[in-house]
C-alpha cells in the first residue's frame, strides 16, 4: 500500500481511508515494513524502508508436481456463490469443475451437474487439485493466487462484494499480470485466457525460493538485538 506502484480500487465513502488507517496501526511501533507481493518492485527510499518480498507458501506447495487437467478448479468463500457455479456450470457443459465449499452438513461430494462436483473444504485435496487443474476461479484472497502462480496456475479473481482490500487485491492481481478479475464465476472468462495463455517463465518461483536470502540481507540493518517479526496479512 506505501509503494507508489500500488494502486488502489475506486473507493466508497472511507473505505481507502480506513483501510489505510488499519495498516499504519497495525504497523505502528515497527522499525521496517516488509511487504509481500506479487512481483518484485522497485526499492523506495524513506522513513522506515518499505521492502518487497515474495510471498510466503506453504511447504506442501513447493513439493506439488503441477500438471494440466481436464478441469477448472473453483473455491467458494461461502456456500452462498452455490446457485451462481451452478447457473454458470450449465452455461458451460463442455466444462468440467470442481469446486470447494464450507457448507455446513454437505456431503462430502455432491454432483448437481454432470459437469459440476462440489467438495468439502479438505487442504491437501484442495491443493493437488490445484496442481493438477487447467486453471483456478477463487476469491480475491492473496494466499491462493500466489500458490497458483507458483504452479504456473491461470487464475481469474472474484473480489467479495463489500471488501474493500479485496477489491484492491483484485486490482493487483491484474495490473501484476498475475490474472484475470470478474464480479461472478463466468467460467468461459477463464477458459478465454487459458485458450490463450502462453507457458508461463520460472521467474515467479525463482524469486520465491530467495525468500529466506531477502530476509537475512534486510534484518542485520534493524536496531534490534533479537529480531521479532510479526506478520500480517491485509488482504483476506
Amino acid at each position: 500500500m506505501y509503494h507508489p506502484s500500488f494502486k488502489f480500487a475506486r473507493s466508497v465513502a472511507f473505505q481507502k481511508e480506513l483501510f489505510q488507517l488499519n495498516t499504519w496501526l497495525t504497523a505502528l511501533g515497527a522499525d521496517k515494513k516488509i511487504a509481500l507481493a506479487f512481483k518484485p518492485l522497485s526499492k523506495i527510499h524513506g522513513h522506515k524502508l518499505v521492502i518487497a518480498l515474495p510471498p510466503l507458501l506453504r511447504e506442501e506447495v513447493k513439493h506439488l508436481q503441477p500438471r494440466s487437467g481436464n478441469f477448472i478448479l473453483a473455491y467458494m468463500v461461502n456456500p452462498g456463490y452455490a446457485s451462481e457455479v451452478i447457473s454458470f456450470a450449465k452455461k458451460y457443459p463442455h466444462l468440467r469443475i470442481k469446486a470447494y465449499w464450507d457448507k455446513k452438513k454437505a456431503k462430502e461430494t455432491e454432483n448437481p451437474l454432470p459437469n459440476l462436483s462440489f467438495h468439502k473444504i479438505h487442504d491437501r485435496h484442495f491443493l493437488e487439485d490445484m496442481a493438477a487443474c487447467s486453471g483456478l476461479v477463487c476469491t480475491a484472497g492473496f494466499e491462493s493466487v500466489c500458490e497458483a502462480l507458483f504452479l504456473k496456475k491461470p487464475v481469474m479473481v472474484i473480489p467479495v462484494k463489500g471488501q474493500y482490500e479485496q477489491a484492491c487485491n483484485a486490482l493487483d492481481t491484474v495490473e501484476s499480470g498475475v490474472g484475470i478479475s470478474s464480479k461472478n464465476f463466468d467460467f468461459g472468462k477463464l477458459e478465454a485466457m487459458i485458450a490463450s495463455n502462453q507457458k508461463k517463465e520460472d521467474e515467479f518461483q525463482e524469486w520465491a525460493a530467495k525468500w529466506n536470502v531477502i530476509l537475512s540481507q534486510i534484518l542485520p540493518k534493524t536496531k534490534m538485538t533479537e529480531p521479532v517479526i510479526e506478520l500480517t496479512q491485509s488482504f483476506s
